[in-house]
């Protein structure tokens, strides 16, 4: 089976729930199961690997993959929020936020780490070191001209 050959497993470690598919493209549900333990791996680290492996290659079993995902929501969200069931995104409690450059750029994972009263005292102290600078600027500008003009 080419699922437990790209997962690097048994294939009867590998337990398919559900496949449906036609001639454009295949959903896989399954799951993988520790024979020994009797017990369903922590799907994540399966996604990920298969994430993995077709970005780096675009192709898994031979077809072009367009998303791998668990079934089931398994972000933790920080600690700070509830994992959306349908869309697997973060839903951030009141007074937190999405890190965007950990969302947007850097490892892709839905989170809920910044404390929004942290972002706005932060941003409030650059405004007004920006202001400062920009008002030092102008000072300086003003008393240059004078200073010339003698």
């Amino acid at each position: 089976m080419l699922l437990s050959f790209e997962l690097g497993t048994k294939a009867d470690n590998v337990v398919i729930e559900r496949a449906d598919g036609n001639e454009n493209s295949v959903r896989i549900e399954f799951y993988v199961l520790d024979r020994l333990t009797n017990k369903v791996l922590s799907p994540l680290p399966i996604a990920k690997q298969l994430q993995k492996k077709a970005s780096q290659s675009d192709k898994l079993f031979h077809f072009d993959v367009e998303q791998v995902d668990t079934v089931v929501c398994q972000e933790t969200c920080s600690g700070h929020g509830k994992c959306n069931v349908t869309t697997k995104r973060c839903v951030c409690d009141s007074f937190w936020i999405e890190n965007p450059f950990k969302a947007y750029f850097g490892s892709k994972e839905t989170n809920c780490d910044w404390s929004l009263i942290y972002v706005v005292v932060v941003s409030i102290v650059l405004a007004v070191i920006l202001a400062v600078v920009l008002w030092a600027c102008v000072c300086l500008l003003r008393r240059s001209a004078l200073l010339g003009a003698f």
